[in-house]
Order: C-alpha cells, then structure tokens, then sequence
C-alpha cells in the first residue's frame, strides 16, 4: 500500500490522481490487465487492445471483496462465451460477495480502461459527483454503469457494470479460458486454493450448472 504522502501528492493533478479500479472479471489476472495500460495482444483471447494513454503498470494491487454477486452474461465475441457482470443487489448480510481484485491506478487510466471494455473512444468520467454506493450511466455500450464503492485509505474505489441489473439477464456460461483467466487472477490476488476459487465462481448458478465443483478443477488446473 503506498504511503499517505505519496497519494496525496498524486491527488494534485487529474492525470496522476489514484483511484482503486476493483475488477471482478478477466482483468483480476494482471498480464490480462495489462494489456489495457500498455496496449498489445495477449494469450488466452484472440484480438489486439489499443492500450491507455498512460501505459504504466498500476502503482498497487490489492485483493478485494464486492458486496454483490457477478453474473455471467451475453456473448462475448472475444472469449466466445458469456463475460461477468457485477450485480446490482448487495448480498444478504452474512453471505460472501464475489471476489476479485483492485488496482491502484490514475484517473486517466481507468478512462481509458472502460472506453476500451465499451470499445468507444474515452470520455471524461465523473470522478468527484459520484459518492460511494451510487452509479452513473456514462456512455454506451456492455459496461456503461460507473459505480463507486467505499474508499480505501482516503482513495477512491470505482468499478463498472451494465446498467441495467445483470441478475435479471438471461445468463449465458462463460468459456473455459475466460474462467480459467478470472480464476487465476482470484489464485494471485487472494490466499485460497484452486478448489476454494471454485467453490466461489459456481455461486453463478450458470457456472454450477454446467460444471461440477471437480470437474471445474480439474478442467482448470
């Protein structure tokens, strides 16, 4: 975690000014992450990304835990299959959200990350008007919903989904190599076991349903 004095002189200019993007999907791995800041193609799923205009790596990494659900959803042409969506109803108290991981990152960066997710050109996002636990609709596309989350040590906390509640969607399972590439962005972020990872992924009914807990860890071990 960076040193108070360090964020807040990165707090002083909008194109260094952190914000923690939390993810909860494919970009919990870090190359595949990666590739949205330094642009490029990757292992895993086919097609190249334009980068952001700020190619640094995030200046932290920290495992997170939402306080809703994701579902799987549509069809991804990239990883030809459904992708995750961050559900709009918050768990009831007591049970687990779903897991993923945050990155601490510049305001520009995360713009251009959700410009690339819509596959649009960026736009300004409204950073300083969202308070935590309230969603704006910023643009088209498959994730046009910004959401704020509770800060982190003063740092502001942003995620993005669809805008229309992902739990009420037809769902869609997701391909085998886009779970195996949230699954091992779980297993860097968080201490917990292949089989534990799992066991988190089949809360999406649609992944329960297609898989059995070792099927899924054997298919992807």
């Amino acid at each position: 975690m960076l040193a108070p004095d360090v964020v807040s002189r990165l707090m002083t200019d909008r194109s260094s000014s952190p914000v923690w993007y939390a993810s909860y999907g494919s970009n919990c791995d870090a190359a595949r992450f990666a590739l949205y800041l330094a642009g490029g193609e990757g292992d895993g799923a086919p097609g190249s990304h334009r980068g952001a205009r700020n190619p640094e790596p995030p200046l932290d990494s920290a495992p997170m835990e939402f306080e809703s659900q994701i579902t799987f959803s549509g069809l991804s042409k990239r990883w030809g299959g459904g992708v995750a969506f961050l559900e709009h109803q918050r768990v009831d108290s007591g049970t687990p959200g779903a897991l993923g991981r945050r990155y601490l990152v510049t305001q520009d960066q995360f713009e251009d990350v959700v410009a690339q997710e819509n596959r649009r050109p960026t736009v300004p996002l409204p950073f300083e008007s969202i308070g935590p636990g309230e969603t704006r609709v910023v643009g088209e596309g498959w994730y046009d919903a910004l959401v704020a989350l509770k800060p982190v040590a003063g740092v502001p906390v942003f995620t993005f989904t669809s805008s229309t509640a992902p739990e009420t969607a037809t769902p869609s399972p997701p391909a085998l190599t886009y779970l195996r590439t949230v699954a091992s962005g779980l297993l860097q972020a968080h201490d917990l076991t292949l089989a534990q990872v799992v066991d988190r992924l089949r809360v999406a009914g649609v992944v329960a349903d297609k898989w059995t807990a070792p099927e899924l860890v054997d298919l992807l071990r």
